[in-house]
């Protein structure tokens, strides 16, 4: 059963029958259903905008958005307009709207998809091929995934001497797995913006901070200005699904959450698809693939719960510090 148009507004944990009462607002109408399971999809990297405050907002005459709440670039077309970051919100900001922006680490599309097109396509079996991928140890894929990065954009030199010509500070040797896993973010798939940015139709200011709004726009911490109908701050959001958990189920229980994500001190996934300290609440994310392949194993944990056969999770991972790297 799909509901949509429909937000989640609280959660509750009754202990006597172990099940949640879910309370709803569907299209302005109050609702609520009881559940054994909750499974959180809430996003991949998040609910959470993390949005940088400047002084004298008040005085900035334009509009400032977080790209969470960017939806077209049709009211500014022939204005001016910054935006603030360059990942994989920013640039395709930055191609349809503005002229300004700042740094960021760039993977090349060609560079995924000689990675992935031979293990995706339509000629291999999905089942099969996300066993293969997803049975190697991250630390392993991490090493393997580095050493042909690092391979092909030291072929690939002028690519990224283009962009370091033209003001933008790049990191060729990206870390797609710190970016991935421990990060979340912090990269941008390049599929066309860098070529803009290289020909000047999308312009830089990579050489200072922003520090305040001024009336026209924003003040840098070199002390240059940039003209500004509006600001977009594509700098993401807060990956740590636990938080955005917290406003659903309440800090009692959100206290009792395993964080989300990151590697623990075994080298594993934290917190999706597996118990995360308490009853009946589980996480779910990561790319298409992940989500594929390990929401069967949450799907039998559920089922096996059902049926009266509740399974007994893994106990023994050491204790690890709260972003255990990879």
């Amino acid at each position: 059963n799909v509901s949509l148009s429909t937000s989640v507004e609280s959660a509750s944990w009754n202990d006597e029958d172990r099940s949640w009462t879910v309370n709803l607002d569907q299209g302005g109408e109050q609702r609520s259903l009881r559940a054994r399971h909750l499974v959180l999809a809430i996003g991949a990297g998040g609910q959470v905008p993390k949005m940088p405050e400047y002084p004298n907002r008040a005085l900035f005459e334009g509009t400032v958005v977080h790209s969470a709440d960017y939806k077209s670039s049709t009211q500014w077309q022939g204005k001016n307009g910054v935006v603030i970051g360059t990942g994989n919100t920013g640039k395709p900001d930055i191609q349809t709207t503005f002229n300004s922006c700042l740094t960021q680490t760039v993977i090349p599309i060609e560079y995924y998809r000689y990675f992935f097109d031979p293990m995706y396509n339509e000629t291999t079996d999905i089942n099969r091929q996300d066993r293969i991928f997803m049975s190697q140890p991250t630390s392993i894929l991490h090493r393997a995934t580095m050493a042909s990065i690092t391979a092909l954009a030291s072929a690939d030199s002028e690519r990224f001497d283009s962009l370091e010509r033209a003001g933008f500070r790049v990191e060729r040797y990206a870390d797609l797995w710190h970016c991935v896993y421990e990060r979340f973010g912090g990269h941008y798939l390049d599929v066309g913006a860098s070529a803009k940015i290289v020909d000047g139709s999308i312009k830089i200011k990579g050489d200072a901070a922003p520090v305040a709004y001024t009336p026209t726009g924003l003040a840098f911490s070199d002390g240059s200005t940039l003209a500004a109908d509006a600001v977009v701050f594509a700098t993401g959001f807060d990956g740590n699904m636990r938080h955005a958990a917290t406003q659903i189920v309440g800090e009692e229980i959100g206290n009792q959450l395993e964080d989300y994500w990151c590697v623990d001190a075994e080298g594993e996934l934290r917190g999706a698809w597996k118990p995360i300290g308490h009853p009946g609440i589980w996480y779910t994310g990561g790319g298409m693939n992940q989500a594929r392949y390990f929401s069967r194993f949450l799907a039998l944990q559920i089922k096996a719960d059902l049926e009266g056969m509740p399974l007994q999770p893994y106990t023994k991972t050491p204790g690890q510090s709260p972003v255990a790297m990879l």
